[in-house]
């Protein structure tokens, strides 16, 4: 059974990464270390020591020259916040300064969001707060799990006294869509989201149907390469030129390490798609703050 889970768990993956290996025969399950599995590991050790070196070190000059890529490896890559704009000093309000003040996102302090389950490291929060503050025009989340950046966003489009920004959340889980409305409520800021229960590709394409726009969009759904790539090769239609876009978990460990012990034989795929996706003629890495990518859609 255990040969056999393995198996297809390299199928899934080679499907889902869109890796050309033409397949002799079916999958060999009296061997573990088959030659179509360990050319997938090659080939993705590649490609994951290409993205590390020529991507993320570039952010935080360093680089991952003959190191193996383990979990420990990756936690040096993740970067502390930095202001994008240059309209403040150090933290923009007192909100602002108490998620840097806090030692994690979640849980903690009621006043700040971080009573609501999620997956934010500080810098994240940081950096979603300020984009959200000076965003200009409305906001496109995929991904709300329970409302933790949803919320910090609607409190920044409150605080920057935006009459008419708002943030328009999509969430597959109907349970998770309704627990982000309700902690939406708790925080007093309900009236700036709406969330949509459904599936992120189905709901950009009737956004794209009727032509909405939107000055800032946050990718945090799914982490597979195959959907974060659909939702890339929608952002053009979707982002106002100049826009920005960030993809959370773009440098987390399980984009390089498929046996990690906290997922197992899994890899997310965020950065393989978002660099696959976008091109450099028309969208520029900014940086990589916290687990997070930030993109501006090129004028």
């Amino acid at each position: 059974m255990f040969m056999e889970e393995i198996g297809r768990m390299v199928n899934t993956v080679l499907t889902q990464f869109n890796l050309i290996l033409i397949r002799k025969g079916p999958w060999d399950s009296s061997n573990a270390m088959s030659a179509e599995y360990n050319s997938f590991l090659a080939m993705r050790r590649h490609r994951d020591a290409w993205i590390l070196k020529n991507v993320i070190c570039k952010y935080v000059n360093e680089t991952n020259e003959d190191k193996t890529i383990t979990g420990a490896t990756l936690q040096k890559y993740i970067t502390t916040y930095r202001p994008t704009f240059d309209l403040f000093d150090q933290y923009i309000d007192e909100y602002h300064r108490r998620l840097a003040d806090m030692s994690r996102v979640s849980p903690g302090d009621p006043n700040v969001a971080a009573h609501i389950p999620g997956y934010l490291v500080k810098a994240d929060a940081l950096k979603l707060y300020e984009m959200a503050y000076y965003c200009e025009g409305d906001i496109l989340e995929l991904g709300c799990y329970a409302g933790l950046s949803t919320s910090i966003m609607a409190t920044a489009l409150s605080a920057s006294k935006s009459k008419n920004g708002r943030i328009i959340g999509v969430e597959i889980s109907p349970a998770r869509a309704e627990d982000t409305k309700r902690n939406l409520a708790k925080m007093n800021v309900a009236g700036r989201a709406e969330v949509i229960c459904g599936d992120a590709q189905e709901v950009c394409d009737n956004l794209i149907a009727a032509n909405a726009k939107f000055g800032f969009i946050f990718v945090d759904h799914s982490h597979s390469y195959e959907h974060t790539y659909e939702a890339c090769k929608r952002i053009p239609a979707l982002l106002v030129p100049g826009g920005y876009c960030m993809f959370h978990d773009f440098s987390h460990v399980a984009n390089f390490v498929a046996t990690d012990p906290e997922y197992g034989f899994h890899f997310f795929g965020v950065p393989h798609a978002v660099l696959d996706a976008l091109t450099d003629e028309d969208f520029e890495l900014l940086g990589i703050y916290g687990l997070a990518a930030l993109y501006r859609r090129r004028s």
